[in-house]
């Protein structure tokens, strides 16, 4: 484990087996297994002979030899282990991140239809902080004439099923509705079979179907004004007359007769 032979290892004082800028530290963990019968240590830094750096849980132990007492320890490697949490926690920091500033909203909620993650784009989506929502069922986020069948796409959840692009309103706290584009994705337990939670990300549309109300009261004002301009009176041949036609309209658009 440590690249070093018993002779090497005889002798040899134990803080040499450590990095330096550990060596206080460890020192007091150690003094604690003699002081203060503590028998167990974690994550230790030890370094191999070639340089390497390793990791080991170390267990100890007070044993009498001729009279004189010595502290036994135990060495377990656990430098892939320690690896692997570390590459754990930095991916858990990584998605932490991207959860809670993500400039969409995105929300979890478990098995009981209760909110359990709740980012910073969500609050400003309904104007309510992550701490006030926390723990509560979705019920808050819909308006009440809309309440029904947002609970029951809701439901749809349960049963392991995704949305993909379902629009539903999110009610903010001032009153005012959003309309949000949603997906959602199931989120399974060890077992990879056991529904745990949902996760759904959402898109605010609000604005563009604005949009879309405003350019369809534009067109029609813009059909009738074409209709009052298009009723003319017909010139020779039973043909429309250009010149009459637009006088004719815009006599009729803005309250005029003709002489």
């Amino acid at each position: 484990m440590l690249g070093r032979s018993q002779e090497e290892l005889a002798g040899l004082p134990l803080m040499e087996l450590h990095p330096v800028e550990s060596r206080e530290q460890i020192a007091k963990e150690f003094e604690q297994h003699l002081v203060e019968d503590k028998h167990f240590s974690s994550d230790i830094p030890v370094m191999r002979k070639d340089g390497a750096l390793i990791y080991v849980d170390i267990t100890s132990n007070m044993v009498t030899l001729n009279g004189t007492r010595y502290l036994s320890g135990f060495f377990h490697d656990v430098t892939k282990r320690k690896r692997a949490e570390d590459a754990l926690r930095e991916t858990n920091k990584y998605l932490e991140s991207l959860f809670n500033y993500a400039n969409v909203p995105i929300i979890v909620w478990d098995t009981r239809f209760q909110i359990t993650r709740f980012n910073h784009a969500f609050e400003t989506l309904t104007g309510r902080k992550a701490d006030e929502v926390l723990g509560k069922t979705l019920d808050i986020l819909f308006p009440q004439s809309i309440m029904r069948s947002s609970l029951e796409r809701i439901a749809e959840t349960e049963r392991g099923k995704h949305w993909e692009v379902v629009e539903m309103n999110i009610l903010h706290i001032d009153g005012s509705e959003r309309t949000v584009l949603w997906n959602s994705a199931p989120i399974y337990g060890p077992d990879e079979k056991t529904l745990t939670a949902t996760i759904a990300q959402g898109y605010d549309i609000t604005n563009r179907k604005r949009a879309e109300r405003d350019f369809a009261a534009i067109e029609r004002t813009t059909g009738t004004i074409h209709h009052c301009i298009g009723d003319g009176q017909h010139g020779p041949g039973g043909s429309e007359d250009p010149g009459r036609m637009r006088q004719s309209g815009q006599d009729r658009f803005f309250g005029q007769h003709e002489p």
